[in-house]
């Protein structure tokens, strides 16, 4: 399971624009945004189209993703240095 429909309308981008800014076409995004997970070789692209700051995160609510990195960063401040 893939958020990009999700990614993708939190970064205002509809499907011409993934054809546009991603180079495949327009069938194979279609697919995407029913649930198709993209080739391997397309995730890079498409992170990088919908405003995901890694390939990975394109497998993570937007929104959960954001919560995730928040608890990073405060982890990350509140960890005593050795």
């Amino acid at each position: 399971m893939h958020y990009i429909p999700e990614w993708a309308e939190q970064a205002g981008k509809a499907q011409a624009a993934l054809v546009r800014e991603t180079g495949v076409d327009k069938s194979n995004v279609s697919r995407w945004f029913k649930g198709v997970i993209p080739e391997q070789k397309h995730l890079r692209a498409v992170a990088k189209a919908v405003g995901a700051p890694e390939p990975a995160a394109l497998f993570v609510h937007p929104a959960e993703y954001k919560i995730l990195q928040e608890i990073r960063a405060l982890s990350q401040r509140s960890t005593p240095a050795a």
